[in-house]
């Protein structure tokens, strides 16, 4: 049994305090002055993020979505996402966008929640909103299908998700997000997750769950005088583009980096 150490009141203060100023977040604004890769990355779980400096206010890719191999004992616990968004950063101010496509349970013919069968549905999460497209079939999107994924600020404080493929289309109506401007005054990204339920600031935990084949690709970003450019190096926030953990379980095809990436994810298994 290892025995807990006895800190007097002073100490005890000091040991908050450190934590505190470990703990606390850099505050960001507009571009940063390093441009060594994965700086500013969160702790979560398993994901290959990509980030742009700002001046955008619309982003598009397009993602041959990946086969899923789900962990048998953990089940539920751990899921993927694959999805565009948008970050607006002020001191003291952050407001976060995610949209794109979560790999979810469906309903059966009977109307019945089915946690077998699963596949990839549209979702938009804002600070004040988390929704989903219907349960239906219409709005299912399967392993190997082509789906292009648009998201845009449409008009000040209000962003919208469109998925198209396969013959299927979702658009979702849109969302209020403050902060998120025409000016191109936010970050724009794209992401790739292996998600586990509460691991979020604390780290992933080992899963046999894998992500194998998520071809993101023909990544194109709009300025806001509506002229488009195709994501390149010189439009990556390098600090907030990131593969966690690293060193990571991860095997990633560089095609053309940051713009047409194939990314498998595989969890630690030990």
């Amino acid at each position: 049994m290892v025995k807990a150490l006895r800190c007097g009141p002073l100490a005890h203060v000091f040991g908050v305090v450190l934590a505190v100023l470990l703990l606390w977040p850099v505050p960001v604004a507009g571009d940063t002055a390093s441009d060594e890769e994965g700086t500013e990355c969160f702790v979560s779980s398993y994901y290959r993020r990509v980030v742009t400096v700002e001046g955008f206010n619309k982003i598009q890719m397009t993602v041959t979505l990946p086969t899923i191999y789900r962990d048998a004992y953990r089940f539920m616990q751990d899921g993927s996402h694959i999805y565009l968004g948008s970050s607006y950063v002020t001191p003291g101010f952050r407001s976060e966008v995610d949209a794109g496509l979560a790999y979810d349970v469906t309903r059966n013919r009977w109307g019945e929640i089915d946690r077998v069968n699963l596949a990839w549905r549209p979702f938009i999460r804002t600070a004040t909103a988390y929704e989903y497209a219907p349960a239906e079939p219409q709005y299912y999107w399967y392993p190997g299908e082509d789906v292009t994924l648009t998201y845009e600020i449409v008009r000040p404080g209000y962003v919208k998700l469109t998925v198209s493929g396969a013959g299927k289309h979702y658009e979702f109506e849109p969302l209020p997000s403050a902060g998120m401007n025409l000016e191109g005054r936010q970050f724009m990204k794209w992401v790739v997750s292996l998600d586990q339920s509460g691991r979020e600031g604390l780290g992933p935990v080992p899963t046999t769950y894998r992500i194998e084949g998520a071809h993101v690709r023909d990544v194109i970003l709009w300025r806001p005088d509506g002229t488009a450019v195709p994501l390149s190096e010189e439009y990556v926030n390098k600090p907030r583009t990131c593969i966690f953990p690293e060193p990571s379980p991860f095997t990633i095809q560089f095609n053309v980096k940051y713009a047409d990436e194939v990314i498998s994810i595989a969890g630690y298994t030990e």
